[in-house]
């Protein structure tokens, strides 16, 4: 029976024979005594390290005994410490075709980042700067190569120790090697400078990493919080209570939200040199729940998404309103529009009977807007709307409801008038006149028309901008609070304040015939107004405006033709 006793390599503790201890202290003496004094104490530790993993491959755990056999196992995979006596003689008894098989490992000597490309240079003999064109080929293709490096550095271990880096060589572990190895990595001060400084830059990088990191977790927190609360709130609130989907939306979020922390925990923790135990199994297990949370979600919201096809879809968000007209009611020839600034009217030129429709988002309220035809006029008038856009997590929801967007269809009118502060869109009109009047903040678009004579009136704060539309004659009415953007014109009547001081009227050109306040002005003293902004004062050979031509402005212009 052999006495046990207690020892630590490496700062490994272990359990050992009394004559398997002295065996081994015995070794390790003759190896130091061998050893050049200046390297002894680093390459000494290289080999307890390396004593360490062959005990490990012996199958000799922490805290298990150690016998004599291990140790004649060491000292054979090691060598005999009399070889060593002088390192020429040493590398001469070698054996020179010896190779082991390499191991992946990260090299931190030559990393730029985390050692995964020169490790992987390392390990398949090729240079390392092919190894990161890969990755940078495949982070430009398919963003691929950012994850694929994560995971590596995550998964693939760091050549700490000589003895490591040895074996990422495919280079056999001995004394001498390890002998050898430490020398010359002494020998070489440039190196030793080297190192330092990119020991300098991997530290700036890892916080720079780490405060990115750091960031993504409080964005994917405050992200699935803002989930989360929004699951209860319109459009989503009514499929989710019919199917109680809520519920299991919001913990695969959660559990979405929490595997990506745990990953990014784990890359921190690497990033770091960190290296608690079962990390692989932990990283193994947040990919695998990665996955299952993903194609979770992916379900969901196939589901949610087809379910708001099937009810929204095919236009079916166009809600019909109904138009209050009398029977014996005469043909419109007019429109007067009364609303606030979240109501958003278009009118559309048609041959059919005058209907109405509104834009009925998922879960949005009625609007309260009333349309009718009576004494010639159609009128639509709006009263509160802001209660169509349902409650939502910090009024959020009334950004995407409103403003409330109408379509008015119905015959050609002369005359279209908006007070409130609404909005009217008229595009694709050709009639004989249009008349614009802008009232209280309102604004009207006129695009891509035409008419012979075309009339717009902006007062109160109010806005028209027609510069996209085309009139033979034009008259223009603007106060000093307001703005008009004029159409392309030959012949201009305008009413100005006096006094401005600001850009009131803008127009694409000098129209040809001006009359400004009841008198008639050369175009020349016109644009010399500061009331007025003209974007081409000079004369030019003709302009096509959305497939109009606009004669060249002459002392006697021709008629504008359509």
């Amino acid at each position: 029976m052999d006495k046990i006793s207690r020892i630590h390599i490496a700062k490994t503790p272990y359990e050992i024979g009394v004559g398997a201890e002295k065996e081994l202290h015995k070794y390790l003496s003759e190896i130091r005594h061998e050893l050049d004094p200046e390297l002894a104490d680093d390459i000494m530790a290289d080999v307890e390290v390396r004593v360490t993993e062959i005990l490990s491959d012996l199958s000799t755990k922490r805290n298990e005994v150690i016998t004599a056999k291990d140790i004649e196992a060491v000292k054979e995979q090691l060598g005999s410490p009399e070889q060593f006596n002088d390192r020429e003689t040493s590398s001469e008894q070698e054996p020179t075709n010896t190779k082991e098989p390499k191991k992946l490992f990260r090299d931190p000597d030559g990393a730029f980042l985390g050692g995964v490309a020169s490790g992987l240079g390392a390990h398949f003999g090729i240079d390392p700067i092919f190894v990161r064109l890969i990755f940078i080929a495949l982070i430009f293709a398919s963003g691929l190569g950012i994850l694929l490096y994560l995971l590596l550095w995550v998964l693939v271990p760091e050549a700490k120790t000589n003895s490591d880096k040895l074996q990422m060589r495919g280079e056999p572990v001995t004394a001498a090697t390890l002998q050898r190895y430490r020398g010359e990595a002494q020998a070489s001060p440039t190196a030793a400078r080297l190192r330092a400084v990119l020991r300098v830059v991997f530290l700036l990088c890892r916080v720079l990493c780490t405060a990115i990191l750091a960031l993504l977790i409080v964005a994917l927190l405050s992200g699935v919080g803002f989930a989360s609360a929004i699951l209860n709130t319109q459009p989503l609130h009514q499929i989710f209570l019919l199917y109680r989907l809520n519920f299991v939306l919001f913990g695969l979020l959660w559990l979405f939200t929490l595997t990506l922390i745990g990953l990014a925990l784990v890359v921190l923790m690497r990033l770091w040199r960190q290296r608690p135990p079962k990390l692989r199994v932990a990283v193994a297990a947040l990919l695998g729940l990665l996955v299952l949370t993903t194609a979770g979600v992916a379900v969901v919201t196939h589901f949610v998404a087809n379910y708001y096809r099937n009810l929204y879809g095919d236009n079916k968000l166009t809600v019909a309103i109904p138009v209050r007209a009398d029977s014996t009611a005469p043909l419109p020839n007019q429109l007067e529009l009364s609303g606030d600034n979240i109501l958003v009217v278009s009118y559309v030129v048609t041959s059919g009977p005058i209907h109405a429709t509104y834009q009925g988002y998922p879960g949005m309220g009625r609007p309260d807007v009333t349309v009718s035809n009576t004494n010639g006029t159609i009128d639509v008038a709006a009263g509160d709307l802001s209660n169509v856009a349902p409650d939502c997590l910090l009024g959020w929801c009334r950004h995407v409801y409103l403003p409330v967007k109408m379509t008015v269809y119905g015959p050609a009118l002369p005359k279209f008038t908006v007070r409130g502060g609404a909005e009217v869109d008229l595009a694709n009109l050709d009639q004989t006149s249009i008349t614009a009047e802008s009232q209280s903040g309102s604004n009207i678009m006129l695009d891509n028309s035409y008419a012979g004579d075309i009339t717009l009136d902006a007062e109160s704060g109010s806005s028209i901008d027609a510069s996209d539309s085309t009139g033979q004659t034009t008259t223009i009415m603007v106060s000093d609070d307001s703005t008009i953007l004029g159409p392309a014109t030959n012949t201009l009547s305008a009413t100005l304040p006096g006094d401005c001081d600001q850009n009131l009227l803008e127009l694409a050109q000098s129209p040809a015939v001006v009359e400004l306040n009841g008198k008639a002005i050369s175009a020349q003293s016109f644009m010399q107004n500061s009331c007025v902004t003209i974007d081409n004062p000079s004369q030019f050979n003709g302009v096509s405006l959305r497939g109009r031509l606009i004669a060249p402005v002459m002392p006697n212009p021709p008629t504008l033709g359509r």
